[in-house]
């Protein structure tokens, strides 16, 4: 019975080195993961010593040789044309309406027959202004004897017709009686009595004005431009670049749904675009940029990939080459060793550094990030030095 309640434990030296062991394993373990996992971005910033000069390029598409001395760069034309839609409120005014309308007696005061044609202008007052409808032919004037026979009495020739106002509105509805003149024509010999007319009307409503038609054109005209050059470059891969060229953007066709005064509240245009651009390496450009400006650079610096590069539209030349203004502000960096910079600040706290950066030509400021983000007290730059991802910039 004793022996069944006897416990067995290890011995206390032997439980000491076991736990001492599994210990000395983890921070073997954690201290390899703080040697060698720590990763570090760092951007170093520099204040850039800059060089300012235009020059004249010319793109060739008949060459495929980059040449500096000349400042001739190989491309090639491309071009597309591309279609779309614009739309947009009608902003203008109109006034529509009917013209009157209504029958008319001529009178023919002359010894000749008279046909006045179709569209004869009549006046009324006020300057309004008529047209007759139909070719009218009206008899020469006649004589009757008087009824009583004591002479003769003059009966002027007449015949009906139709006219019609030559402007919308009730201004030209005229009563019954009312009296018109021929443009062409004296009174002496012929005039003109109304029957009555009727059915002028006029409003003001809401319409497409001139300048709603040039606004949208010239907003459909830079969205096709702009997806010419996009779909354009998509095609182009890898460092080709396009330049535009100086009017070689052509609309071939456009149609609005309203025209000018017409009664609308949008206006919708659709249009198709015809562009041609110029395509070229641009590393060939920035080989002859550089070479532009190499003899104007500092010992121990370089031209930094934050440059800048202007190019106006070019100008298309009867041989087919395209002439290019470009404005080129070179940003220089100083010539730094990476490696050696990585060396010298791989293990410290990022404060620890601060002198030694400062000693770098030109030095601004740097923005350094350190993962696992660990406390302050821990947080140090990685010590392998793979580790550290170095980038200059300028600010």
């Amino acid at each position: 019975k004793e022996k069944l309640l006897r416990l067995k434990f290890p011995s206390a030296p032997k439980a000491i080195i076991l736990i001492a062991a599994g210990f000395l394993g983890l921070l073997i373990i954690v201290f390899t993961a703080y040697w060698y996992l720590p990763k570090a971005q760092i951007t170093l910033y520099f204040e850039p010593k800059t060089i300012e000069t235009n020059l004249t390029l010319t793109i060739d598409p008949k060459t495929s040789t980059l040449d500096p001395v000349k400042a001739i760069l190989p491309g090639e034309s491309v071009d597309i044309s591309t279609e779309g839609s614009q739309s947009g409120p009608a902003t203008g005014t109109a006034l529509i309406g009917d013209p009157a309308i209504g029958n008319i007696t001529i009178y023919n005061k002359t010894a000749q027959t008279k046909t006045f044609p179709k569209n004869t202008v009549l006046i009324g007052s006020n300057s309004l202004t008529f047209s007759i409808d139909e070719d009218t032919t009206v008899a020469s004037k006649s004589s009757k004897p008087k009824e009583d026979g004591s002479g003769e009495d003059t009966v002027y020739g007449q015949a009906d017709a139709s006219i019609t106002a030559q402007n919308i509105g009730p201004e030209s509805n005229l009563s019954a009686g009312s009296r018109l003149s021929f443009k062409q024509f004296s009174e002496d010999d012929y005039y003109v009595k109304t029957s009555g007319l009727t059915g002028g009307t006029s409003q003001q409503v809401k319409a497409v004005s001139q300048a709603d038609q040039d606004k949208l054109l010239a907003a459909i005209t830079t969205e096709l431009i702009n997806k010419a050059q996009i779909e354009l470059q998509g095609r182009q891969g890898g460092d080709k670049t396009l330049v535009a060229v100086k009017d070689q953007e052509k609309l071939i066709s456009k149609k609005f749904n309203h025209a000018v005064n017409e009664k609308a509240d949008t206006l919708i245009l659709e249009a198709k675009l015809e562009y041609t651009a110029l395509s070229y390496n641009q590393k060939d450009l920035q080989l002859l940029l550089n070479e532009a400006v190499k003899g104007k650079i500092p010992e121990n610096f370089q031209v930094s990939d934050s440059s800048e590069t202007k190019l106006e539209p070019a100008k298309l030349n009867k041989d087919k080459t395209a002439t290019i203004q470009v404005a080129f502000k070179a940003k220089l960096l100083p010539k730094l060793d990476l490696e050696a910079i990585k060396k010298e600040i791989k293990g410290h706290y990022p404060a620890a550094i601060q002198d030694y950066l400062t000693s770098l030509p030109s030095f601004l400021s740097a923005d350094i990030i350190i993962k696992p983000n660990l406390p302050s007290g821990l947080k140090i730059l990685p010590r392998v030095t793979k580790n550290i991802l170095l980038e200059v910039n300028s600010k």
